[in-house]
């Protein structure tokens, strides 16, 4: 585990007598700082951080280590082709493809600090960096991004087929309206049968199909486009967070971000970078903006101010506020951290199963409905007939 780092603060304080006292003391955080100028018998007017703990890990700043992956990137990039090249097409061997040109082209330590891609090399940053090690150390990222691709894979292919029964089901409603509507149409109006409502609505979708066929084209593809802008502005945004908050909190998505969040991490932690640090990275590793807003004022927190004053860190679950020591300066629990990684995943996994039993369900009642509605629809006014000729 990585103890919180000390930092500096300017107080200006008043004395029990009322005298004016401006000073400085180290503390971990503003409310340790608070509490232990109160302890003695300070009444606290402004602190103000100066000076954070150098970023250090093992005796080297973490902008030195930075310097040193990207330095020595000569040794490892073979070795990540080489598994890049073995790898099975799909989403895996796109990231490792990525990460390599990555490595490729002109980086420097900002990048790494600043790009969320980059954040993948920070596991790089283990100063024994043998060949060995090196190999466990890709072989690990390599294994929690084939685990994150095949998770949202799964869930891509949980839809593909309620996404077969809709195309079913609308092929029909076209065959319908193109061969067996206009059977029934020319029989109606043969016999002069009034038409009940849903006869008419029928009637008036095969005629969007078929006499208005390409006006009706044109506009459900600009429809499509439309709705496809709102939802990827919608899921790129994190709207639906917003919104609801917590009562969207136990999402599959969000327990997904909530997992890599947490791994991400515990593994920056026990390489020994900077807590805030290691919480900007790990928000912007989850690649989910709710979280990623989250986690940076989680990080201005530890560097300025107390986490309960921040409402963005209550975005963050009270579990893993606990496991990163919020409560009493304690040191974070990496351990803890990894185990919740865990569970959010199991979560967001019986989340999807759940969805994958039920949907298909659903779609299939969808169809069947709406099949069985063009049939009940055709066949009311023969139903009427033979009433009124009985």
């Amino acid at each position: 585990m990585s103890a919180i780092p000390v930092k500096q603060f300017n107080y200006t304080a008043t004395t029990a007598d009322g005298s004016l006292v401006e000073g400085e003391i180290q503390a971990a955080n503003v409310s340790q700082a608070v509490a232990l100028l109160e302890a003695d018998g300070f009444s606290l007017l402004s602190i103000a951080l100066v000076q954070a703990s150098s970023p250090d890990a093992g005796g080297d700043s973490l902008r030195a280590r930075l310097c040193e992956l990207v330095s020595r990137r000569s040794q490892w990039l073979p070795l990540l082709e080489a598994i890049e090249e073995e790898l099975p097409p799909g989403s895996t061997k796109r990231e490792a493809r990525r990460l390599a040109r990555l490595l490729k082209s002109d980086i420097d330590p900002d990048d790494l600090l600043l790009k969320p891609d980059a954040i993948a090399l920070w596991p790089l940053l283990a100063t024994d960096l043998d060949s060995a090690n090196l190999t466990q150390r890709i072989t690990s990222w390599l294994e929690n991004t084939i685990r994150y691709q095949q998770a949202v894979g799964r869930r891509r292919r949980l839809m593909l087929y309620p996404l077969i029964l809709l195309l079913v089901g609308l092929a029909l409603i076209i065959f319908s309206s193109w061969f067996v509507v206009p059977i029934f149409r020319s029989m109606f109006d043969e016999f002069g049968l009034h038409l009940p409502a849903p006869t008419k609505f029928v009637f008036w979708i095969s005629d969007l199909l078929t006499v208005h066929g390409l006006r009706t084209a044109i506009g459900v593809a600009l429809f499509a486009a439309a709705l496809y802008v709102v939802v990827v502005f919608w899921r790129r945004h994190a709207i639906t967070n917003y919104l609801f908050g917590r009562w969207v909190a136990g999402t599959s998505v969000n327990l997904r971000a909530c997992s890599v969040l947490a791994n991400s991490l515990a593994d920056l932690l026990n390489l020994g970078v900077p807590l805030p640090i290691a919480v900007r990275a790990a928000g912007l590793s989850c690649k989910h903006v709710y979280f990623e807003r989250a986690a940076e004022g989680l990080a201005d927190a530890l560097d300025q101010i107390s986490a309960g004053a921040s409402p963005l860190v209550m975005r963050l679950p009270p579990t893993f506020l606990m496991a990163i020591g919020m409560s009493g300066g304690q040191q974070p629990n990496t351990e803890l951290l990894q185990e919740l990684a865990t569970i959010y995943a199991e979560r967001a996994n019986r989340r999807t199963d759940w969805l994958a039993a039920c949907l298909p369900s659903m779609m299939i009642c969808i169809v069947g409905i709406g099949v069985g509605f063009l049939v009940i629809a055709l066949f009311m006014p023969l139903v009427s007939m033979v009433t009124s000729l009985a």
